[in-house]
């Protein structure tokens, strides 16, 4: 039966409404079916922050996520849109603070895991004005590397800056 499960087609609206760009009625439909299903409350306010990230909408998603680590703890799939909104907001210092977790609850690839550090690595680098490497050595020992392997690091990190900004 077809009707057996209105909030499956209120899912389906707020679906819908996304990809019109309706935030609106997205929230609407989705608050429907969780007034028809409340045990579906956490799924659907994951989902909602996701559209939310997706359309711009960073402050609402922002504290939709607070809320829900308040609510529920941290967990894979907050993780995930913490991830997507530092992204948004270009915070490679979030971003490096998170690729622990990321890692190790495999929310990405190693390869992306990787891509993503250096892109970080490469940002950080480029807020570091006038940066001298004993400056990069004690950025990278602050964020929990041993000086040894952040020495080569920062050095590897160097010449990739080197290299993206020579012509």
């Amino acid at each position: 039966d077809e009707d057996a499960q209105p909030e499956v087609h209120y899912l389906a609206a707020a679906e819908a409404a996304q990809a019109l760009n309706a935030p609106a009625r997205r929230d609407n439909y989705l608050r429907l079916a969780q007034d028809l299903q409340p045990d579906s409350a956490m799924a659907l306010d994951l989902k909602r922050a996701a559209w939310q990230i997706e359309t711009g909408q960073i402050e609402e998603a922002q504290a939709l996520v607070a809320r829900l680590e308040r609510e529920h703890g941290i967990n894979p799939q907050v993780i995930k849109l913490r991830m997507l909104l530092a992204r948004r907001r270009g915070d490679s210092q979030a971003l490096l603070a998170m690729l622990p977790a990321l890692r190790r609850d495999r929310l990405v690839s190693f390869d992306a895991a990787n891509a993503l550090e250096r892109e970080c690595s490469v940002a950080a680098l480029r807020e570091l004005d006038d940066a001298n490497l004993t400056e990069i050595v004690r950025y990278y020992n602050a964020h929990g590397d041993s000086a040894p392997s952040a020495i080569f690091f920062a050095q590897e990190q160097v010449r990739y800056v080197l290299a993206e900004l020579t012509p």
